[in-house]
């Protein structure tokens, strides 16, 4: 009931409740994501296996202020500024996150030339302008305890994750020689592949 007024009242309560929301969301996302493990990586490209691994979430960066939440039937956010492109059905709460940047560091990246033995590397990379398209509905959920009452919880619906850009640092020693050769797609991939799992890990949030 109280979230129902809250989106259907004026611009006022509908901007407080935004914001109100926003800084639980900022406070799910600071627990949430810097716990996060990603899977190692591995494929093959130009006759050159390699793996990539110890990736996590531990220091991703986000501040309130990249984060707007836009409610059902309005167009704004918790800052009242331009409309959203929404993505949800009509009754979805949609949160956009932007402008956020993630290290990743003490990564072990493996190569495997063909005819050549497996070469290894410890390494950073950094990925910026990250950005969240995150759905959220509710969900009537009983009460514990014998009472007779049920309580509104919010629920992942839908989640988009992309990375304008990544970059894994190399040295200049024989190994960040080898993995010069495939950086270009090697860093694509690591992109790809944290984007999928970040959805992943999302969508089967509680």
């Amino acid at each position: 009931a109280d979230f129902d007024r809250a989106v259907q009242g004026t611009p006022g309560a509908r901007q407080g409740f935004a914001s109100h929301l926003t800084d639980h969301i900022v406070d799910a996302f600071l627990s949430l994501l810097p716990g996060i493990r990603i899977p190692e990586v591995a494929g093959d490209y130009s006759h050159t296996a390699y793996r990539v691994l110890n990736l996590d979430m531990s220091c991703i960066k986000v501040r309130k202020d990249q984060v707007r939440v836009i409610l059902p039937g309005s167009g704004s956010g918790a800052d009242g500024g331009e409309p959203g492109a929404r993505r949800g059905g009509p009754e979805e709460i949609c949160l956009e996150a932007s402008g956020i940047s993630a290290e990743f560091r003490e990564l072990v990246c493996k190569l495997k030339p063909r005819l050549m033995p497996q070469v290894s590397m410890t390494t950073n990379a950094r990925a910026t302008d990250m950005k969240f398209l995150i759905g959220l509905t509710r969900r009537l959920e009983p009460q514990s305890g014998g009472s007779t009452q049920a309580a509104w919880r919010l629920q992942v619906s839908s989640v988009e994750v992309s990375i304008a850009d990544l970059q894994i640092t190399l040295d200049r020693t024989v190994s960040g020689l080898l993995f010069n050769l495939i950086i270009g797609y090697l860093n694509e991939s690591l992109k790809a592949h944290i984007c999928k799992s970040l959805e992943t890990k999302l969508r089967t949030c509680p």
